[in-house]
This record gives structure tokens, sequence and C-alpha cells, in this order.
């Protein structure tokens, strides 16, 4: 069979949705180098672009249709399904949470003795809140205690050898 080429396209997926789009109005369609110029798209000018081929016969039906404007439906758009409910925001004791574990970790690496008190502050406003929190958030509030702790241990530690 001969083909004849009937668009050249700069991107391979350009050529592979105007292909797509003909055959499915019943036209015998195919794409040529698009893996070369989807491997090596400063190629595309060399090669000519991604050539779509069309049999002989078919030329003015296909160049018809690449020239009518088509309508691609949105699928966010779509209003035959029922919409999704939103997730319920997160409890503000899950953000404390999350606060109290940042600060305990920033504790141990940048600013111990201010990331631990800002980190402490967050576990006491938990402490207060912690009702209807996540499993998640209180593992990051034990966590956090636990960093929290060793630090203060160790602090402790540091001060009873000093005056020993």
């Amino acid at each position: 069979m001969e083909w004849i080429t009937i668009r050249a396209y700069g991107l391979p997926y350009e050529a592979v949705f105007a292909r797509d789009l003909l055959k499915g109005h019943g036209i015998r369609a195919r794409v040529l180098d698009d893996g070369l110029v989807g491997v090596a798209p400063h190629l595309s000018n060399a090669v000519g672009g991604v050539r779509l081929q069309v049999d002989p016969a078919e030329r003015k039906d296909a160049l018809a249709i690449l020239a009518a404007p088509h309508v691609v439906p949105d699928p966010v758009l779509r209003d035959d399904e029922p919409d999704e409910p939103s997730p319920a925001p997160p409890h503000p004791a899950d953000k404390l949470a999350r606060r109290a574990f940042v600060a305990a970790i920033l504790g141990i690496t940048v600013v111990p003795a201010i990331a631990t008190m800002v980190s402490l502050d967050a576990l006491f406003s938990f402490a207060k809140r912690a009702g209807e929190t996540s499993s998640r958030a209180r593992i990051l509030a034990a966590v956090a205690a636990a960093i929290d702790l060793a630090f203060l241990a160790g602090l402790a530690a540091t001060a009873l050898a000093r005056f020993a």
C-alpha cells in the first residue's frame, strides 16, 4: 500500500492525536519518526518533523477531518458523575502534633534549646486538644515527646556533671 504525508508535527503526541482522530473516523493513518523525535526532539526539523501519513484515496477526507474544530470533553466537568465528598479538614491538634515533631527534629540538628521549647509548647497545646486527632498525629506527638525528653535528660545530665 502506498502512503502519502499530509501533515508534519513538531511533537510526537500531536501526530499521535491526529492519527487516532483519523482512525476514529475510519481512516487508516500512520505516524513516522515519532520514536526518533521523541528521543531527540532537537532533530525534529532535520527529519521533517513527525509525519502523519494516510492512503492517497483518503487524503481529502483526512484533511477535512483535521481542519474541522474538535471539542474534547473535559472529564473534570462531567455532570453525570456524583461529586465525591471532599476530605475532612485536619483537626487543629493534628497541626500542633506536626509542629511539635518538626521542632523536635530541628532541635536535634539546628537550634536545640529554642526548637525544643517550641516543640514542648506545641505538645502542651496538643495535649489540651487531643480529643479527635488521627493516629498519625498521636504517633508524631509521641515521637516529638521522646525526642524532647531525650534532649532534656541530656541537658540535665550535662548540668549535673558540671556541678558535681
